[in-house]
């Protein structure tokens, strides 16, 4: 089994709520081989990855995962940064 947590921790309550309704709708729906569990609160935002076997198959699914929420979460940031220069 792998599991992986990734903590997105920010001073702006607004930017959590932004992350999670970006990410929320894509973590609903998981092949059968993974689990996502998500905690908010305030100012962070949890998420657990767990894949339930040790494929090799699966433990790229698992680093993809990662890597489309560090995506989403910088692809948040710059659109807000754009917006408050405007």
């Amino acid at each position: 089994m792998f599991e992986a947590y990734f903590r997105i921790r920010v001073e702006d309550e607004r930017k959590i709520r932004a992350v999670w309704k970006a990410l929320h709708p894509d973590n609903m729906v998981t092949p059968g081989f993974m689990e996502i569990n998500e905690e908010i609160s305030e100012n962070e935002y949890i998420i657990e990855i767990k894949i339930k076997d040790s494929s090799p198959k699966h433990f790229d699914s698992l680093r993809g995962t990662l890597d489309d929420i560090v995506c989403m979460f910088e692809l948040i940031e710059d659109t807000i940064k754009y917006l408050k220069i405007r």
